[in-house]
């Protein structure tokens, strides 16, 4: 009867579930998924540009100063653009709790827009030139392309009904051009000038969505993402001569010419669908 009582025991224990069976492992969901999306993106961005001219004349000796002219300028630049999108990520599920990481890649036009102005050189003789302007423009742009990566943590608010948040980084390429001429009334443009920065930068993610399962395996969603890229700036310097016409009045040209664009930044809302498997 004893040694029954030992081989009943036994059995019992080993029916008994292990810990990787048991309800709190069970709890735990690891989930895959693939997806699309498209929507719009606001880019915005502040250009500041700070010009400066130190216009002489060699043929007197010494040199006399003509004109010296100093233009700061400040604008904002906005475009709005389509955005497409395909995403793959992977999460855990753990009851109302959610933690997941996404890589996606996004395909819009990177053109941010550009800001003109003009300006009257201060002190050219009126009787050599009637009307002396300076016209600028700057442009800003990055590639079409965006790769990303985000870490999603978020919060079940019902069984289909899921909250989350995004903290991320997007590689891109930002570039600033600076485009310059004197328009010299009557006589045409005396200088034209264009120079390229270009910086590879690692940009900021930060967003908040609500997805819906439609199904167990198909789901909708809508998010909005602020991507911030920092800054980038360019600065150069230019020792130019020119005549304005056979017999006429010569002219050296020192130029400096300082652009910073700043709080570089898109904002974009996407509706979009996952299927997990």
């Amino acid at each position: 009867m004893k040694k029954n009582s030992w081989i009943l025991t036994g059995l019992s224990l080993l029916s008994m579930p292990t810990w990787a069976d048991n309800d709190s492992a069970n709890d735990i969901d690891i989930i895959f998924y693939g997806g699309l999306a498209g929507g719009g993106a606001y880019h915005d961005a502040q250009i500041d540009r700070n010009f400066s001219s130190f216009v002489t004349t060699p043929s007197v000796s010494p040199p006399q100063p003509v004109s010296q002219s100093t233009l700061p300028f400040s604008g904002d630049i906005h475009e709005f653009a389509g955005v497409g999108q395909l995403q793959i990520g992977a999460g855990l599920r753990y009851e109302f709790l959610y933690l997941g990481i996404e890589a996606l890649g996004q395909l819009s036009n990177g053109d941010f827009g550009s800001t003109q102005g003009e300006f009257d050189l201060i002190g050219v003789p009126a009787a050599e030139f009637p009307s002396s302007i300076f016209k600028f423009d700057s442009h800003l742009q990055t590639n079409d392309f965006e790769p990303a990566i985000d870490f999603k943590p978020g919060l079940f608010l019902s069984d289909d009904i899921l909250l989350y948040g995004r903290v991320g980084a997007a590689w891109n390429e930002v570039s600033l051009s600076d485009n310059a001429h004197y328009d010299l009334i009557n006589h045409g443009a005396l200088l034209m000038d264009s120079v390229t920065q270009s910086e590879n930068v690692i940009a900021l993610r930060l967003g908040l969505g609500v997805e819906h399962y439609l199904q167990e395996q198909f789901t909708i969603f809508m998010d909005y993402t602020y991507t911030n890229y920092g800054d980038v700036s360019l600065t150069k310097n230019n020792n130019i001569s020119g005549i304005l016409e056979p017999g006429g009045f010569p002219l050296d040209f020192q130029i400096t010419d300082y652009s910073t664009a700043s709080d570089i930044n898109k904002q974009v809302v996407m509706l979009g669908f996952n299927y997990y498997l």
